[in-house]
């Protein structure tokens, strides 16, 4: 009877087209920037954003005098994921999750953590032929376009107008807002720092168009005495 409930179910399976999805262990490694002292441990049980995983985190160095002088740390994150997965987005996940552990120490520690940087992640199997992505930092150090005579006038007539407008302080910080979106490998980060770049421009480009800086005058009518307001709308 047993045989035939699970032949049946089988069948259902197949009917309907539900497949049970197969799960692998994957472990992902992350490089912090900041050195840290931690007790020896291996790899404990945790759970984060609801997966059951292990953590691991040691300093980059042996050497006291290096981790002074060089700082870093390697973490290591082992949880079960879907197998058909894109390992680039399960990689991020495992960055998540450790990203959360780090905020978990930093409240608990006051430690500094600095954002972490993903170098590489495997999906473990019983073969040996395990697949995995190794993340390389390759940032730009050298400008191929060169900078010309006339670029460097247009940034000069570019300083003295933001010298000699009123709100010429909000224009340069907004330019250094950019600078720094562009400057930087972090999607999330460069667009934080281009929407902040935008705030700032937002009380002179109001005054531009007619409108009070941070607000919008909206008018309307009172449905039940038709009195007329003016209401201030915030833009942002």
């Amino acid at each position: 009877m047993a045989k035939k409930n699970k032949k049946t179910k089988e069948n259902n399976d197949k009917a309907t087209g539900v497949m049970k999805a197969k799960f692998s262990t994957v472990r992902v490694l992350v490089h912090q920037p900041l050195s840290v002292k931690v007790a020896p441990q291996t790899l404990n049980e945790i759970k984060i954003q609801g997966v059951t995983c292990q953590v691991s985190i040691r300093s980059a160095y042996q050497e006291e005098d290096v981790q002074l002088k060089s700082g870093g740390s390697l973490l290591a994150v082992e949880f079960d994921d879907d197998y058909s997965a894109d390992l680039i987005v399960t990689a991020r996940k495992g960055l998540a999750l450790l990203e959360d552990f780090l905020s978990a120490l930093s409240v608990v520690t006051g430690s500094t953590f600095q954002s972490s940087e993903l170098l590489q992640i495997v999906r473990l199997t019983k073969s040996e032929d395990n697949e995995f992505i190794i993340f390389k930092k390759l940032p730009i150090k050298h400008w191929a376009k060169e900078i010309s005579v006339g670029d460097i006038r247009k940034a000069q007539h570019l300083i003295a107008h933001w010298d000699g407008l009123d709100s010429g302080n909000r224009i340069r910080r907004a330019a250094l807002q950019y600078r720094g979106a562009i400057g930087t490998l972090d999607d999330a980060i460069a667009f934080q720092e281009a929407y902040i770049g935008l705030e700032c421009m937002e009380p002179p480009l109001a005054k531009m168009i007619g409108l009070t800086p941070g607000t919008e005058e909206v008018k309307g009518q009172c449905v039940s005495c038709s009195f007329e307001f003016v209401r201030k709308k915030r833009l942002l």
